[in-house]
């Protein structure tokens, strides 16, 4: 049987790009929304690009397997612009966890940038 994430229809994902999306988006400028929101928000959308991965993980084994092989110029370079992309959402995510001033320490967790 596969996971969830796996038989999840094509609406579903779309439904679920679009949500990523319109979270990047809401969290471009912090003073738009407040500080508290746009660390929650932040955190929502680590989550939810977790899911994402997972959910396109299959498509993520068979084209790195395929990298060098005889694949065509804009799937590699989607490839390599996806991979960017992570490293860059997942250190951008992870930095904003570690100074969060308003969402952990609400939370009981105290992180670098917590106010005291």
């Amino acid at each position: 049987m596969q996971p969830f994430f796996t038989r999840l229809p094509l609406v579903g994902r779309l439904v679920l790009d679009t949500g990523m999306l319109i979270a990047a988006i809401a969290l471009i400028d912090p003073r738009a929304s407040g500080l508290t929101v746009h660390e929650s928000v932040g955190i929502a959308l680590g989550t939810v690009l977790f899911a994402h991965l997972t959910l396109n993980w299959p498509w993520v084994v068979a084209v790195t397997k395929k990298m060098f092989a005889n694949l065509p110029r804009e799937t590699r370079l989607n490839q390599v612009l996806n991979g960017l992309l992570f490293i860059f959402m997942a250190v951008a995510i992870g930095s904003g966890i570690a100074i969060s001033r308003e969402a952990l320490p609400a939370l009981g967790i105290m992180t670098n940038g917590s106010r005291v």
